[in-house]
Order: structure tokens, then C-alpha cells, then sequence
């Protein structure tokens, strides 16, 4: 029997964690019976080759006046990459369409990989998965709002118009909906209810996060692991703070250039460049490191360890935000000197109390026994590949 084709596709975001979370999937897939592909942005497909098949996906474009960061909804983040214009979104989902050709998939898993979904429309069986984030709930029409202190970049009958005719002049049928065009087989949503920045709105049941994690010890001594991004804004400066605090480190940072793992050779500070696996990691420190990654955040919530964050986009600052409501993590606003940051880097890794509370937090998710994410996808995967039998 011919093994299903899955191609897994991330858009947007760019970011580390996000290819790093469908090698989790595609591990869990492959063992599954499925042959997966990746496909990722340019940058990233390159050094994703080495772990599985990986093609780079179509870029999407950065549409003026709209801007991400600047965004109240995910209208608005679809029109700052060209959604809202008929003629870009024509000519993305064209070269979308070359790559699933060639790729001949028979399943589309989709991580915050909107075009993927539209392209696969009415084809091919599509699961969507993603964070609270990246999942706006399709029961409302219209999507709703993730911020309420921005006013919308585009209006919804404006999107929904653009989405419709680049559909109908592919020989799709017109949706009613915004909600309605991204509808798909299957939908997972994983993070804990805490970081979903829709919980207000969202009416189905969550799984649980992308790694599963559960509370641990803390270790005797201070000890802090992070990840970050290899263009992260900050990456040399975060790192010399570091250095500096003199707490045990290891930062993972994945296809960082060599040479700057060579010049923390000899001090607290290990750098890792390739991958590795987190839930070890985080059992084994006292403080974690990020930008404000939502699978890194909802991680270190199941393990029970404060963050210290240093969010560049906006969903990071949502979750930053979100963790520091909780009052287990602390935000590094960019305009910090690097004293206060060595500083603040000390406290967090020896604060007795954000322990505390970060541990109380991690056992009460615990008990919630939520269904883990990795079974949910596959159970879907393989439901959808045989319904399209």
C-alpha cells in the first residue's frame, strides 16, 4: 500500500518555532505510515532539509499601508501580506498551486499557512493547527478581534470581497464568509487556555500544547535555558548581558554562524546551534529565555518555570503580556540598558517566589488532562486522508 503524502506548510510567523514544531508533527506522522514533506519559508527550508524533505513555500507579500504590527485582527494580518487585494492573492495562490503540484500531496497540514489553506480548497483534505493565535475562531463570520486598543486596518466586507474573486476566478465557489473561505476538514487548536488570546470567543474544546509538559522539580542551582531566533534584534546584545550575570546558560539558537558559539568559549554561557529537545531543557533550568514563542511559553507554563521575555513581534508581545498577568514572567522592553538587564536576569533565575507561583500554575494545568495535540493531529491526518478515498 502507497504511504499518504503530507506536506506540512508554514507562512507566516517565520519564525523558529514553527518549523521546529512540524518536525515534532512530522516525526509523530512518519511513524504514523505518512511520507512528509515540509514546506517552509526560503530562509528556513534551507536548513530544514537536513531533518526531513523540505521545499520553500511561496513568499508572501508585505502590503503598504498594512502592517502586521499594527494589527487588531487576523483580517488585518491577512491584508498586511496581500490578501485583501484579488490580483496579489491571484498571483500567490498560482505559485502555491505550482508547489503543491509538484509536491502531489495527499493531505495538507496547515500551521499558520493561510494561502496553503486556500490553495487546498475544494482539492485536498487540509487539518489546520496552530496556537490560539493563529486559530480565530470560524465560528464567528467575521473573525474577531484579538486587540482592543487598535482601530481595524481593513474592513471585513472589503477582505471577504478580495477573497472572493481571486476563488471565483479559480473556479472555486464563493464564500460567504471570511470564516466560511478558510473552513477546512479539520481544525486542532493547542495551547492552554491562558494564552489563547480568543478564549472569549472560542467554542470548541483546546488540546494541549506542542511539546506536552508537566510539572518538575526545580534544579539546587540557578540555571537558565532560552531559545531565541538567529535575527532576533537583540541576539548579541542579550547574550553579552549574559554573559555578565554569570548564571549558567544554554541558549539555543538554531543555524547561528559558528563563530559567535566560539567567542563564549570559556564562560557561563554554552550556545547551542542546532536542535534539541525542550522538555529535557526546561527540566533542567530555573528560568527560561525567549522572545515570547507561544509553544516555548506554553511549555515552560506546563513545566512550571518563570520566563523572561523579549518579544519583537506582536503576537510575542501578546503572550508576554498574557504570562505576565499571571505573574510568572518578566518583559524586557528593548529600551533597557544592559545593567538592568544583568540585573533582572539574576533576580529571575533566583526569585523563590516566581518559582513558586510558576509551579502552583504548572499544577493546576495539569490537572485539566487535556488530550494531547500530537494524537489529535494524527487521529485527524489519518481520518481525513481516508475520507477523501
Amino acid at each position: 500500500m502507497t504511504r499518504p503524502r503530507a506536506l506540512l506548510v508554514n507562512e507566516m510567523g517565520g519564525g523558529v518555532e514553527y518549523a521546529e514544531r512540524l518536525c515534532l508533527i512530522a516525526r509523530r506522522l512518519a511513524a504514523a505510515g505518512f511520507h512528509c514533506r515540509l514546506a517552509l519559508p526560503r530562509p528556513l527550508a534551507a536548513y530544514y532539509r537536513q531533518f526531513f524533505p523540505t521545499i520553500a513555500w511561496p513568499r508572501l507579500n508585505s502590503v503598504a499601508p498594512f502592517s502586521a504590527e499594527r494589527a487588531a485582527s487576523y483580517n488585518d494580518l491577512l491584508a498586511s501580506v496581500g490578501f485583501a487585494s484579488p490580483l496579489d492573492l491571484t498571483r500567490m495562490l498560482n505559485a502555491a498551486d505550482m508547489r503543491l503540484a509538484a509536491c502531489a500531496p495527499d493531505l495538507v497540514i496547515a500551521d499558520f499557512a493561510p494561502l496553503a489553506q486556500l490553495a487546498a480548497r475544494g482539492r485536498l483534505p487540509v487539518v489546520c493547527l496552530g496556537s490560539g493565535y493563529t486559530m480565530p475562531p470560524l465560528a464567528c463570520p467575521d473573525l474577531p478581534p484579538f486587540r482592543d486598543d487598535l482601530e481595524p486596518m481593513v474592513e471585513a466586507t472589503e477582505l471577504l470581497a478580495a477573497l472572493s474573486e481571486a476563488l471565483v476566478a479559480r473556479g472555486a465557489s464563493r464564500p460567504g464568509s471570511i470564516a466560511e473561505a478558510f473552513a477546512v476538514r479539520a481544525n486542532v487548536v493547542y495551547c492552554h487556555r491562558e494564552l489563547d488570546i480568543y478564549a472569549q470567543y472560542r467554542l470548541n474544546s483546546l488540546a494541549g500544547p506542542l511539546p506536552a509538559g508537566r510539572p518538575a522539580a526545580l534544579p539546587a542551582q540557578p540555571a537558565i535555558f532560552g531559545r531565541l531566533a538567529p535575527d532576533h534584534p537583540d541576539l548579541d546584545g542579550i547574550l553579552q548581558c549574559l554573559v555578565s550575570a554569570g548564571v549558567p546558560s544554554r541558549i539555543q539558537v538554531p543555524n547561528v554562524p559558528p563563530a559567535l558559539a566560539a567567542t563564549l568559549a570559556g564562560t557561563p554561557v554554552e550556545l547551542s546551534v542546532g536542535r534539541c529537545d525542550l522538555m529535557p531543557e526546561l527540566n533542567n533550568c530555573s528560568l527560561v529565555l525567549h522572545a515570547g514563542d507561544i509553544d516555548m511559553a506554553d511549555a515552560a507554563l506546563a513545566a512550571g518555570r518563570p520566563q523572561l521575555l523579549l518579544p519583537v513581534y506582536v503576537e510575542q508581545a501578546l503572550v508576554a503580556d498574557q504570562l505576565a498577568e499571571l505573574g510568572i514572567a518578566v518583559r524586557i522592553d528593548r529600551q533597557w540598558d544592559a545593567a538592568d538587564i544583568v540585573q533582572t536576569l539574576r533576580r529571575a533565575a533566583a526569585n523563590a517566589t516566581l518559582a513558586a507561583l510558576a509551579q502552583s500554575v504548572a499544577l493546576r494545568l495539569s490537572q485539566r488532562h487535556l488530550k494531547p495535540a500530537l494524537d489529535l493531529i494524527v487521529e485527524q491526518a489519518v481520518a481525513s486522508v481516508r475520507q477523501s478515498d
